[in-house]
């Protein structure tokens, strides 16, 4: 497994017996987590306000975990909003704009609903800057270049 410094405050998921609420999540966060036992689904809550753009990256196959991601977004009312299973590899990303104030859950699972020890996931979840891609990616020594910002909540 790789070892992995974040700059983002971070929490450890705490796994019970029960199907108990997680708390609500303060943005930006990372989570530490792990699908286990088989089938489990891990379910993550924050609120947003109408217009909010918030993005939920997974960081797992990245790291050598054998978790195979699948990310939903639900909204307020239980339907879901986005949902995504191979962005960077096997690894999930979602961005989505809430169109209402209120309670969003960010779910996690294994797409094959598979689950052992080593399916260990860093979640990351942001409603701050998030830099996709930048344009161009080089320039002539010496002289300046503007470049073009893309992604979510940039200036």
């Amino acid at each position: 497994m790789r070892f992995v410094v974040g700059d983002l405050p971070e929490i450890i998921e705490e796994e019970s017996e029960e199907n108990s609420p997680t708390k609500p999540l303060t943005l930006p966060v990372t989570i530490n987590g792990r699908i286990f036992p088989r089938e489990d689904v891990d379910d993550w809550t924050l609120e947003a306000k109408a217009g909010q753009v918030i993005t939920c990256e997974v960081n797992a196959a990245r790291i050598g975990s054998g978790l195979d991601s699948r990310l939903e977004v639900l909204g307020p009312n239980g339907q879901v909003l986005a949902e995504n299973s191979d962005m960077f590899g096997l690894d999930s990303f979602v961005r989505f704009k809430a169109p209402s104030d209120g309670k969003y859950t960010v779910r996690i699972h294994d797409i094959r609903f598979e689950g052992l020890q080593h399916f260990v996931y860093r979640l990351t979840i942001s409603s701050g800057p998030w830099l996709d891609r930048v344009y161009p990616l080089g320039g002539k020594r010496g002289s300046t270049v503007p470049l073009q910002l893309v992604g979510a909540n940039l200036p």
